[in-house]
């Protein structure tokens, strides 16, 4: 079938969020909003299988004309597991 298996990760959670590569993070809720967020360095995924969260160290919201724009005097944003839909990755880009 094509697939090469070097090593047992026990999810894609898993997969994704050890590899501790800072990442632009689009976060869809179950109740249909969305939290735009840069996770790095100082965030953090639960590996709890029971309870996989998410801190997130940086919140952005969108502007109308689409640019994300940092939340002033936020210090992250923690999503529980149960409201977590999706969630969607873009490549850092500190420039």
């Amino acid at each position: 079938m094509g697939f090469n298996i070097n090593r047992f990760i026990p999810t894609a959670w898993d997969f994704v969020f050890d590899r501790g590569e800072p990442t632009w993070v689009i976060v869809r809720l179950t109740d249909g909003s969305t939290v735009y967020g840069r996770f790095a360095t100082e965030s953090f995924a639960g590996d709890d299988p029971d309870e996989r969260d998410l801190y997130i160290e940086a919140v952005f919201r969108l502007s109308e004309s689409g640019e994300w724009q940092p939340v002033d005097d936020t210090r992250g944003i923690l999503i529980k597991a149960s409201q977590i839909a999706t969630v969607e990755f873009s490549r850092f880009n500190s420039d």
